[in-house]
């Protein structure tokens, strides 16, 4: 699993993928 805390105030690259779609 991804860190959730990798990205400031950011999502993971999976929840950005998906938000992205």
């Amino acid at each position: 699993m991804k860190r959730l805390s990798h990205h400031k105030g950011k999502v993971t690259e999976d929840e950005w993928h998906k938000l992205r779609t």
